[in-house]
């Protein structure tokens, strides 16, 4: 009774284990498409250390050229 109730309230199907060659077929065929999530740490990365002490040099020469100290 509980599976019954479960599979309505999700608008899913429940089957008896004799039929869930039937269940199953209902999915349709799979998809064989997979995707692999990959992650760059940009804070590892020589450029972006490379721009930062750029644009602290340059706001150094900045403030030095217009007397900001």
């Amino acid at each position: 009774a509980v599976p019954e109730r479960l599979a309505r309230a999700t608008g899913g199907v429940a089957v008896p284990p004799s039929r869930l060659s039937e269940a199953l077929s209902g999915f349709g065929e799979p998809r064989r498409i997979a995707r692999e999530r990959t992650e760059f740490p940009l804070w590892s990365h020589w450029g972006v250390f490379a721009l930062l002490l750029a644009l602290y040099c340059s706001e150094l020469l900045l403030r030095k050229a217009s007397d900001l100290n």
